[in-house]
């Protein structure tokens, strides 16, 4: 994503905070922003993909690539509602 300021610099993109287990994402490392419920994770980081339906969790999991433990994401399945 650029900036429409100029000599602004783009945006990053934000750590991964959370890891998903089982169902099509499994293993990848995501960002979350909120504590509870169901988030969609996208496959690909296209805005046209509608993402696959994981539950966030109490577990956390330490990952080799941080220091800080990463909230584990459960595999909801893909029945469209929330």
């Amino acid at each position: 994503m650029v900036s429409g300021i100029p000599g602004a610099r783009p945006a990053r993109r934000p750590k991964p905070n959370a890891i998903c287990v089982g169902g099509p994402c499994d293993g990848m490392l995501t960002h979350i922003e909120q504590d509870v419920g169901v988030v969609r994770v996208r496959l690909k980081p296209d805005l046209q993909t509608h993402g696959v339906r994981y539950r966030i969790t109490a577990g956390r999991v330490h990952h080799p690539s941080c220091n800080v433990p990463f909230v584990v994401l459960s595999w909801a399945g893909d029945d469209g509602g929330d």
